[in-house]
């Protein structure tokens, strides 16, 4: 009897350790972004990238993979990703800065829920992922993401292969 109590203290505290290094990857997958959207100009720190060079990733698709993201057929490297899970509090408390006062779920159209999974995934190449495009993104479902690059955010839905 004791030794199946240690075994079980055993499995449960491996389950814990496991569960506290892995995150759901429900992302995974094909997504195409349909619309393009910013919060306020002000954020903008970055001026060369413009409303025009945005809406030119509207219609395209990204893929997720466990070591990739791929867009246009361009793919960069993932060492792993990292996951936040934030309450309309936490998010704009997160987002605030010195410039901006942090937006919060309406300000992204977000209604149907209390809590947002936030994905950073930091690439395996020394670029940086500020300009890595698709490596911070917002997953309100396991059907909508919202990716966040350069001041915009881009909403995406899950491609359903046939």
């Amino acid at each position: 009897m004791k030794k199946n109590f240690l075994f079980a203290l055993l499995i449960i505290n491996c389950f814990f350790v496991y569960s506290e290094n892995t995150i759901i990857k429900d992302f995974l997958g094909k997504w195409k972004i349909d619309k393009v959207f910013s919060i306020d100009k002000d954020y903008f720190c970055l001026e060369d990238f413009t409303e025009t060079d945005a809406q030119k990733f509207k219609n395209k698709t990204i893929e997720y993979s466990q070591n990739k993201i791929i867009i246009n057929n361009d793919s960069v490297l993932i060492k792993k990703f990292d996951e936040f899970v934030f309450s309309n509090e936490e998010l704009k408390e997160y987002t605030s800065g010195s410039i901006y006062e942090g937006y919060s779920f309406s300000d992204l159209g977000i209604t149907n829920t209390n809590k947002i999974r936030f994905i950073a995934a930091q690439p395996m190449e020394n670029l940086s992922t500020e300009f890595a495009f698709g490596c911070f993104f917002y997953q309100i479902n396991k059907n909508e993401l919202l990716i966040h690059y350069r001041g915009y955010f881009f909403h995406a839905f899950r491609v359903i292969d046939e």
